[in-house]
């Protein structure tokens, strides 16, 4: 579920720098690339390996896209301390995965996805879309805030499905 060092971080509404943005953006990215690749080869669920397999092919193409952006922009790499904590805590949240087996794998990933794809959600909206005054950040802020959207709905219905059985 989410984790609470990472929502304590997450709600301390630091500005973030343009580059700061970028970098977080990177963070989703990779910490969605990470679980799902993850999820992809190791859920016995049909509907959650389609799920993983979306999400990466989508966050692979916005993580391109955020590189190349930043690199266009002149936005060198930056620390950002909201990174680093996505980092984090998706390194611990694969951890946790990686020891339980199926299907409360499969139910834990779904749920969590379900509630942290909401928590970016909020903190694209109130943290970073703020931060990224270039309209082609701008941009991909947006795609971000769809994909949480997207993510949310989805992981939401491919619950009730592997509840019920």
């Amino acid at each position: 579920m989410l984790r609470p060092r990472l929502a304590a971080v997450l709600l301390v509404g630091a500005v973030l720098s343009e580059a700061q943005v970028a970098a977080v953006l990177n963070a989703i990215d990779r910490q969605q690339i990470d679980m799902a690749d993850y999820m992809a080869g190791s859920t016995q669920d049909g509907g959650a390996r389609a799920f993983a397999a979306g999400l990466i092919e989508r966050h692979e193409a916005l993580d391109r896209q955020v590189a190349e952006t930043a690199s266009r922009l002149g936005l060198r790499g930056e620390d950002s301390p909201l990174a680093a904590s996505i980092s984090r805590e998706g390194a611990a949240e694969l951890e946790k995965l990686r020891k339980q087996s199926e299907p409360a794998r499969t139910r834990t990933y779904l749920a969590d996805e379900a509630v942290s794809g909401a928590v970016w959600r909020r903190e694209l909206d109130e943290s970073v879309a703020p931060a990224a005054t270039r309209p082609e950040l701008a941009a991909l802020v947006e795609r971000a805030r769809a994909e949480a959207d997207r993510r949310v709905s989805e992981a939401r219905r491919l619950q009730q499905s592997v509840e019920k059985r």
